[in-house]
């Protein structure tokens, strides 16, 4: 910082005022006072660490929806499948969000052309390990698997923004595999069904509502391609996953009864109040990032049978009692 610079923040107007020789005076030793201070300060980040900051709850990303919204008729929303994130900074993934989120001409239609990161991202550490969904499935079949091996499980919801919620379909318990085909290496390299992504997102902004169909059947058939004794429907659980809602400002939720959501069934049992979606992304054990925030209300779910439905409300503020109206509702078809 020069003289010159420091002295034009005391011009008439300014706080203060000055002569020119006192000015000239104090901006040299200011000089030296800043010189001496970025000397002891703690050094510069290394390269590709994370430098932007990110933005907490308050400050985030609105959907433009009801009366705001651009978008005048359903549309559907792409599902951006997963990606490895190994060892990438918070700003890389902040990053990856960000693009996914303004892809296309839809986040200038849904956020404005500006994607701003809630607390959901706050937590993360640079250049940690992720969970990959290989080892979480594969992990079921026996030790020997690289927990972090492979594409991050958590990418499939970060890459998909406006999937604002979702069932995280998986095998409930080891199935009985025909060892004598395939051995855990075989399925680690094999075609082995990982996860069973939305066949169908439609956003209908105007309503705020999102209808997601996903292929339980089918994701049960080609799991059963594999085993010796396949499985039923009941052996496929899920768990929701919801910082995406959270990320654009939804913190409460409930799974409301419907007559078609009679084939699910939850354990314990089926809360009937508003829960905290809590879930963030953060370091884990001290060793990889991963979700944290799980709740009792968003785990242990399963199926009796298809087709079925779940309807789930979303708040942004604690509502009064579930029978108020949501501020968006998301709608699972199953199949």
């Amino acid at each position: 910082m020069n003289t010159e610079s420091l002295e034009a923040m005391f011009v008439p107007g300014g706080i203060f005022r000055m002569n020119s020789a006192i000015s000239r005076s104090f901006c040299a030793m200011a000089a030296v006072v800043s010189l001496l201070t970025s000397c002891s300060s703690s050094p510069p980040p290394k390269p590709g660490a994370s430098t932007t900051p990110v933005f907490k709850s308050g400050s985030r990303s609105q959907l433009a929806l009801g009366t705001e919204a651009v978008i005048k008729e359903p549309i559907e929303v792409p599902f951006n499948g997963t990606m490895d994130l190994n060892f990438k900074t918070r700003e890389e993934v902040v990053n990856i969000r960000r693009n996914m989120a303004l892809r296309g001409n839809l986040g200038q239609l849904l956020v404005g052309g500006v994607y701003k990161p809630s607390e959901v991202f706050a937590d993360l550490a640079d250049e940690k390990p992720w969970i990959s969904l290989k080892a979480r499935t594969l992990q079921l079949f026996g030790s020997g698997v690289d927990v972090t091996d492979g594409q991050a499980k958590e990418s499939r919801f970060i890459c998909s923004p406006y999937l604002l919620i979702a069932p995280d379909l998986r095998l409930e318990k080891m199935p009985d595999v025909d060892r004598n085909r395939f051995s855990l290496q075989k399925l680690a390299s094999s075609q082995f069904p990982m996860q069973c992504p939305p066949r169908k997102i439609i956003l209908d902004p105007v309503n705020a509502t999102e209808e997601v169909t996903y292929d339980v059947s089918g994701f049960r058939n080609e799991i059963n391609a594999y085993l010796r004794t396949p499985i039923q429907l009941d052996k496929i659980a899920f768990s929701l996953v919801a910082y995406n809602a959270r990320d654009f400002g939804y913190y409460w939720f409930y799974v409301k009864p419907e007559p078609d959501s009679s084939k699910l069934k939850k354990i314990p049992h089926w809360v009937r109040t508003a829960s905290n979606i809590n879930q963030i992304l953060a370091l884990s054990s001290g060793t990889w990032n991963d979700m944290k925030g799980d709740t009792e209300e968003m785990q242990r779910w399963s199926f009796t049978g298809v087709p079925a439905k779940m309807v789930i409300l979303l708040w942004k503020n604690k509502p009064a009692d579930v029978s108020d109206k949501a501020d968006f509702t998301v709608t699972f078809n199953f199949n």
